[in-house]
């Protein structure tokens, strides 16, 4: 969704999706951040760290999977 709202407010703009989620993981990475912790043992790239979501409906999963990107700080509370 996050890609979607910028390429419809910047239509002209050559940057992919995995342009952005690889710019969104770096500038984390960069300021301190956890991008997907929870996949932190899977690697050290936004491709491994990937993290999918199933919506349901009346116990029903929606196909397809949103895929969900959560950034922490170490100094947030868990």
């Amino acid at each position: 969704n996050l890609y979607q709202d910028f390429d419809k407010k910047c239509p002209d703009s050559y940057m992919t999706e995995t342009e952005m989620k690889k710019m969104l993981f770096d500038m984390c990475k960069d300021m301190g951040f956890e991008y997907n912790p929870t996949m932190k043992g899977n690697s050290d790239s936004p491709n491994l760290r990937k993290l999918h979501k199933t919506y349901f409906i009346d116990g029903i999963g929606l196909k397809p999977k949103k895929q969900v990107i959560h950034i922490t700080h170490p100094s947030d509370i868990v």
